[in-house]
């Protein structure tokens, strides 16, 4: 019986050394993992880490590679027949040469959608994936390094087809490939000189950037940028590493779903791009116009601000439509003249307006698959409309002031603010008390003067009906159709006489439940009477501040991290994309 017990003992003492030793490997293991995956982490934050960055290499190990830079015109490039006729060219190459890493086809920007960018197409001899490094001979500007994603489990293929973008115009470009196995261990490395010329649009190739006191580090992805001609990529850094080409601003917002990435490239069209840089599809909004901004609903759609044209009522910038990415389809959800056609009536148009633009609606974002929030910037409001995939939306409530909406019809639909009803009972008594007018009830807060964007939130901590909206309020009263409402009556709200000392940020808490809103967070930033936006990527947020030709990037605490400064007119939007499982694994 002692025998036994002992080898139990002597057998689980093994077992339980082997465990051990098990999980202290499994360990070792997933702490080298977390090392190497911060330390790529670190490599792809566009920023120099240290004095040894940048690469070295013997003439010999170069490959100097002349390839045709010539750029090609917006309105060619954008339509089925030339990617198709692109397409024919490279299935042509293929078939009448095998390229392999030492000797791969190299396509400057193939099909004219990513002016810094090249095509890249070769065969391995086993399951491979490839890391990129773009290299100049500029202290200012950082290597710039991601993994190539192409689409296969684990990222690994022996067929390799990329569009690799980065390179810095009026440069020459040391393009570095580095080829890894399954094994993580670098198989091949192959260097290509490529000399990159400027860009027609003369684009600033490096911004002038500032940092902020926050200890954080800025993260990962590139700032898209809208300009007058093309959506321009930006590294943390400042520098450019991208331009894509449109025929003049229209929507200024860039999405990437399902592999796919959509923006406008005129007023009347949205393209689908492929992760090759190819057109998939051209969508035509046939008789409305789109601009500034479009969300992605999660069904399959694109909502997007629409000016309907030829109207009678010569009413612009009051419609939001539907894109159906399938097959195409246009559907107006709602026009604001429809359901708000009293206030529309009493708007002034001016001299110098040959349309009406009442509204300017100019922000908008999703509550569910059937409810949306638009912001007005004329009448300083945001909207609730309810019912908009039927024939009968409506109007739920309004954010906005009482004194715009006096005498409007509309005055019940104002959402009430919470703590106003206290603050006017409190006014109330002390006026009987004293008998002497002492002014209009307090002022709990105001609600958003010429907010230019707005975000809604949702969280498993809030009840039933509530949720939260960010809002980017200009802090700015000014309405040209409405000559008779007294913005200077507002205290602390600039004017067209008059600048405020700031805008804000800020958070609301909606509570449809209670019919009541309620301001949470109140964050001061640079004034930006027109032309701000705001983003919130990850735990950072990134802000634009048009007027001032900046924008920001700030930590959780709402720390300055870095600011960019630029020359780009009318830019009033900026994002962040990591164009991870697009371009980047």
């Amino acid at each position: 019986m002692r025998k036994r017990l002992t080898t139990i003992l002597i057998t689980s003492l093994i077992m339980v050394l082997a465990l051990g030793g098990v999980c202290f490997f499994v360990y070792r293991q997933n702490k080298k993992l977390q090392n190497a995956q911060k330390e790529l982490k670190q490599q792809e934050l566009d920023i120099f880490l240290d004095n040894s960055e940048k690469q070295v290499f013997d003439e010999r190990q170069i490959t100097v590679t002349s390839l045709d830079t010539k750029p090609k015109k917006a309105k060619t490039i954008y339509s089925r027949s030339y990617t198709e006729a692109k397409n024919a060219y490279i299935k042509k190459c293929k078939k009448k040469n095998l390229y392999d890493f030492d000797s791969p086809l190299m396509e400057w920007n193939l099909y004219g959608t990513n002016n810094l960018s090249m095509y890249l197409y070769f065969k391995a001899s086993e399951d491979t994936y490839i890391r990129y490094t773009i290299q100049v001979e500029d202290d200012r500007i950082p290597n710039f390094t991601r993994t190539l994603y192409n689409g296969e489990a684990n990222n690994l293929t022996r067929e390799h087809e990329y569009q690799i973008t980065g390179f810095v115009p009026g440069m020459k470009n040391l393009l570095i490939l580095d080829m890894y196995g399954k094994d993580d261990k670098l198989r091949n490395q192959k260097v290509f000189e490529i000399n990159v010329p400027a860009l027609q649009s003369g684009a600033e190739t490096k911004l002038s950037v500032s940092s902020g006191r926050s200890e954080e580090q800025v993260s990962n992805g590139l700032y898209t940028v809208f300009g007058q001609q093309s959506i321009l990529l930006y590294d943390n850094s400042g520098v450019l590493r991208g331009e894509i080409p449109y025929n003049h601003v229209s929507s200024q917002k860039l999405l990437i779903e399902e592999n796919k990435m959509y923006y406008g490239i005129d007023a009347n069209h949205v393209v689908a791009i492929g992760p090759l840089g190819q057109v998939e599809k051209v969508y035509t909004l046939g008789k409305y116009s789109q601009y500034e901004d479009f969300i992605y609903n999660g069904y399959g759609d694109l909502w997007i601000l629409a000016t309907e044209k030829g109207k009678k009522s010569k009413s612009v910038k009051d419609t939001v439509i539907s894109l159906n990415l399938q097959n195409g389809d246009i559907k107006e959800l709602f026009s604001m003249e429809t359901l708000l056609p009293k206030m529309m009536k009493t708007a002034k148009k001016t001299k110098k307006q040959k349309e009406l633009n009442w509204i300017d609606l100019n922000s908008l974002t999703q509550v569910n698959s059937d409810e949306i929030l638009v912001s007005s910037r004329e009448l300083s409001s945001i909207f609730k409309v309810i019912n908009i995939n039927s024939r009968s939306p409506r109007i739920t409530f309004i954010i906005g002031e009482s004194k715009v909406w006096k005498g409007s019809g509309y005055e019940k639909k104002l959402l009430a603010k919470a703590g106003q009803a206290e603050a006017n009972q409190a006014q109330a008594d002390a006026q009987a008390k004293s008998l002497v007018e002492v002014g209009s009830a307090a002022e709990v807060f105001y609600a958003p003067f010429g907010q230019t964007c707005i975000q809604q939130e949702s969280s498993d901590k809030l009840s039933d009906g509530q949720y939260y909206l960010y809002v980017w309020n200009s802090n700015y009263g000014y309405s040209a159709t409405r000559p008779k409402v007294k913005w200077t009556g507002f205290k602390g709200v600039g004017t067209k006489q008059r600048e405020a000392k700031c805008s804000y940020v800020e958070k609301y808490l909606i509570d449809e439940t209670a019919a009541q809103y309620n301001q949470e967070e109140n964050k001061q930033v640079a004034y930006t009477p027109k032309s701000g936006s705001m983003q919130f990527y990850g735990t950072q947020s990134i802000y634009n501040f048009g007027s001032a030709k900046e924008y920001a990037e700030y930590d959780k605490k709402g720390k300055l991290i870095r600011k960019f400064s630029h020359s780009i007119p009318n830019v009033s939007n900026v994002e962040k994309q990591d164009f991870k499982g697009f371009w980047f694994q």
